[in-house]
Order: C-alpha cells, then structure tokens, then sequence
C-alpha cells in the first residue's frame, strides 16, 4: 500500500465510519419502534447509549492506536463492527420479546417503555458502536505523519468524518428507510463497512469474501416472519405499520402497538370503542347536507360508519399525513367510501388553509 493510497484510504475510512454511526442511530430508533415506539423516552436512550459507546471508544481506541499502531487492527475494528451490525436486524424482534417478558411483571407500562428500550439499544448497538468510535483516534494516529501539522490534519479528518454523518442522517431518513425499510438500510451500511475494511484487508480476502456472502445472503431472510394474525407489516417515513387480522376484524396498528388507531370488519360498523360516540353528531345540525372533517384518518374506521349511515347526507373530508397509511387502509380497510375525500396533508396546515 503506498503513502499517497494509504492517506486517501484513512480519509475514506473516517468518513464512512462517521456515515455509519449516524445512520445506525437514526436506524435504532426505527428497529425498536415496533417494540417500543418513538417517544421521548425511546430517543433518549437511543442517543443516550450511542453517546456512551462512542465516549469508552475514542478512549479505548486512543490508548490501543497508541500500543499498536497498525492500519490492519483499524481496519478489524470496521470489519468486525459491520458484521455484528448485520446480525442486529436478525436479534431485534427475539431479544425485544425476551425483554419484555422479563419486564411485564415488575414494571408499569411508562417504566417497561424506559427501561426496556434502554437495554435493547444497549444489547444491539453499544459494541459496535464502540467499536467505531475507535476509529478516529486510530485514523489520526495512522494519518499523522508529523506533529507540527497535526491540528490540520486532525482537523481534515473530523471534517471528513462530519461531512459522513451528515449523509449517514439524510440518506436514510429521506430515502432508504421509506423505501426498504429500517432493517434493509442497517445491513447496507454494515455491508459497506465489511467492503471497506476489506479493500485493505486483501490478505485476508477468503475470509472478507464469507463475511460478505454471509450479509448478502442472510439479509434475503432478514425479515420477520409475520405471526399468524399479522397480514402486513412495514414502514414509511413517519411510523411502522402493522394490519392485524383477528379473523371477524381487522386492526391497524402503528408503532409498538399499544394503541389501535383503526378497526374493520365488512359486516358492522360500530365495535364498541370511541368511535362509535360520534355517530350521532350529524344529527344535531337540521341540513340537509353535514361537512365533516377527521384530523388524522387512519384506517377510516369512523369515516366508514358515518357513509355507510348517513350516505349523501354528509361530505367528509379526512385528512391524513402519511400516503402509506392512506394506501393500506385502501387496500385493507376499505378507505374509498362514496362520501370520503381522501386528504394526504399535514392536518396543521389543513386547518390553517380551511
């Protein structure tokens, strides 16, 4: 490896280590939601143990960059890191179980949201993000070539590392998380740690070649093999989605799932919830024809039931801001209703407009 290769290399790793770390914050708080969901609680954990790991790693990787100042073991640590971010989509779901089964007994449902959020974030993200905190006080260790430069150098490669991070949090939050989903985009930047570490690691190219194999080919079963009532599963920008089928109705759910934002059945319209209570407001206006508005449509449980008693009676405009929701609740909870104007629209600026 010449000197010229080598610096470029360093630069390069440092940035798509920075890359990484924020896209696999940004993931943590997506793979957890379906457990745990995005409170505030959920998020400070999240950046809470990513803090922690990254801290113990500049200090851990600055006294072993230090005692062995090796290109090869910095590029271990990116290796062996991106590997262990590739089993985490598989380890989610069992482990989140586990946790909450060993909560629900001696915790509230606030404290089981804490608690258990912290340890699952813990257990899946904390090594290898330690692990990659390393990385930047090995890369100086590595790029430095005299100290009365060292500051700009320091400094080129915590821009370059900045500048990654950057990326690592608008890359997945605008496209690859909407588009293929929260486990998808973790197993592409674990992908893209392994291949990086392994353009310097061509001694060992037998063995880069099955750790690489091994994230292609198991991410084909990646995902979660749904439970026998669940029919859909997947995400958008805003939430994680689920439609479970309980046989005579159909639920939609978001998140963790401790809530049903809608529900469905083809042969009645009231099942006994909150929704049923505003059946009857149209008949307090003496007119011909009501207007009605829902902020935040969902599944279009209430919707349903004031077209299907009302008909031409009332014109309802439901406004909801996720499309994704807007094209499940279609698909499964018969959203198109005569009287429904589907609104796909931040409900703030709905009423502002109106």
């Amino acid at each position: 490896m010449t000197t010229q290769f080598r610096s470029k290399y360093l630069l390069a790793i440092a940035f798509v280590s920075g890359m990484s770390i924020m896209a696999m914050e940004i993931g943590a708080s997506r793979l957890i939601a379906p457990f745990f969901g995005t409170k505030l609680f959920v998020w400070t954990n999240v950046i809470g143990v990513v803090l922690i790991a990254l801290s113990i790693g500049y200090y851990v990787g600055g006294k072993i960059s230090d005692k062995r100042p090796e290109i090869e073991v910095l590029l271990w640590l990116l290796c062996i890191a991106g590997v262990i971010f590739a089993i985490v989509p598989f380890l989610a779901s069992p482990l989140a179980l586990a946790i909450k089964f060993a909560l629900f007994e001696s915790a509230s449902a606030s404290s089981m949201i804490v608690v258990g959020s912290f340890l699952l974030i813990l257990v899946l993200f904390a090594f290898p993000l330690l692990l990659l905190g390393m990385v930047s006080p090995y890369v100086i260790k590595l790029y430095a070539n005299s100290t009365e430069h060292l500051g700009e150098q320091a400094g080129s490669i915590f821009a370059l590392s900045t500048i990654g991070s950057i990326l690592g949090t608008f890359l997945p939050t605008l496209w690859l998380i909407p588009t293929i989903g929260t486990r998808w985009t973790i197993l592409i930047f674990a992908f893209v740690l392994v291949l990086t570490a392994g353009v310097g690691l061509y001694k060992y190219k037998r063995y880069i070649f099955i750790v690489t194999a091994f994230i292609v080919f198991g991410s084909l079963s990646v995902f979660e093999i749904a439970s026998a009532q669940s029919i859909y599963r997947g995400e958008s920008a805003y939430q994680y989605i689920e439609v479970i089928d309980m046989k005579d109705q159909r639920l939609l759910v978001f998140n963790e799932g401790l809530g049903v934002q809608s529900m469905y059945s083809p042969d009645k319209i009231f099942f006994g919830f909150y929704y049923d209570y505003y059946a009857p407001l149209p008949r307090l206006f003496e007119k011909e024809r009501v207007d009605i508005g829902i902020l935040g449509l969902a599944g279009g449980t209430l919707s349903r039931a004031l077209s299907t008693i009302y008909g031409d009676g009332v014109a309802i405009d439901g406004v909801e801001i996720d499309q994704k929701v807007i094209d499940v609740a279609r698909e499964y909870f018969e959203l198109d209703q005569p009287s429904l104007t589907v609104i796909n629209q931040d409900a703030r600026i709905f009423v502002e407009r109106a």
